[in-house]
């Protein structure tokens, strides 16, 4: 139960949840103007997909926030076996 605690904990922290939003806005959007540019710049927004956007930019978030969670994770446990 510790762990999950420590998981969440490090996973709330504002400054690793900001870091999340801002790597999802960078690479969703680039994501996004490559899988749906031509949709978006022809003018037929009608065809663009929200959900294939929606979960383009929600794939970089979760993705930045489990591996800088895991690295936090891992970080606190070799300086655990160190002491």
């Amino acid at each position: 139960m510790k762990k999950v605690r420590k998981i969440i904990k490090i996973a709330s922290n504002y400054s690793i949840i900001r870091k999340a939003i801002l790597t999802s806005i960078i690479v969703g959007t680039i994501l996004n103007l490559i899988n749906q540019g031509n949709l978006i710049f022809t003018n037929q927004i009608a065809e663009v997909s929200i959900t294939k956007m929606s979960i383009t930019y929600l794939t970089p978030f979760m993705v930045s926030l489990y591996s800088t969670t895991t690295a936090l994770l891992r970080k606190d446990l070799l300086l655990l076996t160190e002491n």
